[in-house]
């Protein structure tokens, strides 16, 4: 006791006291916090609220403000100030109006010869498309019985069973083999050397070609490509991507002069424009590794319909330098597409180029609404490669706790998806004819593009809801690509409890992944009707990602 002191517990009066003190040092700290301090001495005394902060610009000419905040208070300036024509946010002097529009960083930039608005975003298909997007929560349930029913029968029909055509390539064997690189680095890998072996039974990888990537993000397809066709004659390498990329892999082969990049949104672009495809007699291969959404349909309509020159841009609109160096440029043609598909839930029904066959089959823009809707069924429970491979894991040990290793695991997912798609498809899964129709219940979860989905499993087996399963999955990803691919997965889900309990989580899951496949059967026609044979293939094992279907198309 000599060695410590007994603080006593404050009584309650001694507590209120405290409490009070701390609410008088709280209120002075904001006092203290929300003073204004003295303006400075060579620079505009407006004080900035948002920041907390004066102006930092320099005083004008007989002011304490700066021309901007005094053509604000009005202040007379004995100079007339007006508003900028290309930014209303901030003004000049009305003498220097012309000198301001010419270094002004709001002036419209000056778009490339290649850019033309809208010329892949396509039409409505003479329909009435219903705004805003009509979802599984939104259609009433007799519709959607019906609408089940008919891509139940759709998928029998044209689509029936993918085949699994799992490819490397030579170029990828020592990244494959490389020791230090984790799970996730390995699994991109599978996916990229796959969809190479695929280029290469198509005969794609030869002389005289320009690839092109769609939606290239950092370019890393490009560059393993390139170590597959680096001793070809006369290739080229176009990367094309919307967005600003930091750490982008085709810097790494500046020095040969191979790679071009430009920064379009590919419903923009006019590839008969761009002077390494225009100006080059080589034929064209496109590829993307899991193109989004509508992007996969905006990039097949540019590829097929604005390679060759006469593309008309917009009405009235004069076409100019039409003859210049068109000459090598009529031989240029399409010789084949190898697109990894995704995320279907965003597909919309202006730029999807199946158009023709969803109308051939008597399906409407209202029907492919929620035939997309349903689509992300097949993916709102993957909860991401990892957490697939524990879950796994950790079922096997509960029932043999000698069976172990990546290759049992993916021996049992596959024997358990085939066998339950089999039993499904003999069920005739997807109907609500077997099952009572009650009042439709609570909305639980929001349908639309940009949603983040939640899932929840019928059964009670596994509950997982959005943003905590996001965060749960995040602690095991091991780089930014498996962060992106999960939000692709998980973007949208549309489940309520009337669905809940009609159909158990398999069945959800199976009817999503025919309506994933029906929207590529679409694309597979539009290409056919371009005179390119294709078809649609299992690339990679699903344990890797879910999205592991590739379009491909040929000469």
């Amino acid at each position: 006791m000599g060695y410590f002191e007994v603080v006593p517990k404050p009584t309650i009066t001694n507590q209120a006291i405290i409490n009070d003190k701390q609410k008088d040092m709280n209120t002075v700290r904001g006092t203290y916090s929300q003073a204004k301090p003295d303006p400075p001495a060579n620079s505009c005394h407006f004080f900035v609220e948002r920041k907390r902060r004066y102006c930092r610009f320099h005083l004008a000419k007989g002011s304490n403000y700066c021309a901007e905040h005094a053509a604000v208070l009005g202040v007379d300036l004995r100079r007339k100030r007006v508003q900028c024509p290309y930014n209303p946010k901030h003004t000049c002097y009305e003498t220097k109006l012309n000198h301001h529009k010419k270094v002004c960083p709001s002036q419209p930039k000056q778009m490339p010869p290649y850019y033309c608005k809208g010329v892949n975003s396509g039409d409505d298909g003479g329909e009435s498309v219903p705004e805003p997007k009509e979802t599984v929560l939104t259609i009433p349930l007799e519709d959607l019985d019906r609408i089940i029913s008919k891509v139940n029968q759709l998928h029998d029909e044209h689509v029936g069973v993918i085949e699994e055509d799992v490819l490397s390539h030579d170029c990828m064997k020592a990244e494959l083999e490389n020791p230090s690189y984790g799970n996730a680095a390995i699994r991109h890998r599978k996916q990229q050397a796959s969809l190479i072996g695929h280029m290469e039974k198509l005969c794609l990888l030869t002389d005289g070609k320009c690839f092109l990537e769609m939606g290239a993000g950092k370019g890393q397809l490009s560059h393993w490509l390139h170590g597959a066709v680096e001793k070809k004659d006369n290739i080229g390498f176009l990367l094309i991507d919307r967005s600003r990329v930091r750490n982008k892999m085709d810097n790494l082969h500046k020095e040969e002069m191979i790679m071009e990049r430009i920064r379009i949104d590919i419903e923009h672009l006019r590839l008969d424009k761009v002077p390494c495809i225009s100006e080059n007699d080589r034929s064209v291969v496109a590829f993307g590794k899991h193109l989004c959404g509508a992007a996969s349909d905006l990039a097949l309509r540019c590829i097929t319909e604005t390679l060759k020159p006469g593309t008309s841009c917009q009405e009235g609109e004069e076409e100019e330098g039409n003859h210049r160096k068109r000459l090598k440029s009529e031989s240029r043609e399409l010789s084949g597409a190898v697109i990894a598909l995704c995320c279907h839930h965003r597909c919309t029904w202006h730029p999807y180029v199946g158009k023709h066959f969803f109308q051939s089959q008597g399906l409407t823009a209202r029907d492919f609404q929620v035939v997309s809707s349903m689509s992300s069924w097949a993916t709102c429970a993957w909860k991401g490669w990892s957490a697939q491979k524990k879950f796994d894991m950790d079922n096997i040990n509960s029932q043999s706790p000698s069976a172990s290793g990546e290759y049992v695991i993916d021996e049992l997912r596959r024997s358990e998806n085939s066998a339950s798609l089999n039993v499904l498809a003999a069920q005739g899964v997807g109907s609500f004819e077997d099952y009572d129709v009650e009042s439709q219940g609570n909305v639980k979860d929001v349908s639309g593009e940009g949603q983040k989905g939640n899932c929840d499993n019928k059964d009670g087996s596994t509950e997982v809801k959005g943003n905590a399963m996001k965060s749960d999955i995040r602690k095991d990803l091991e780089n930014d690509d498996d962060i992106e691919e999960v939000e692709h997965c998980q973007d949208e889900n549309t489940t309520n409890s009337s669905i809940q309990g009609k159909l158990t989580q398999a069945e959800r899951e199976m009817i999503g992944r025919k309506c994933k496949r029906l929207i590529d059967y679409g694309r597979v026609c539009f290409l056919r009707e371009h005179g390119l044979e294709s078809s649609l293939k299992a690339y990679v094992e699903e344990f890797y990602t879910p999205e592991n279907v590739v379009l491909l198309a040929s000469k």
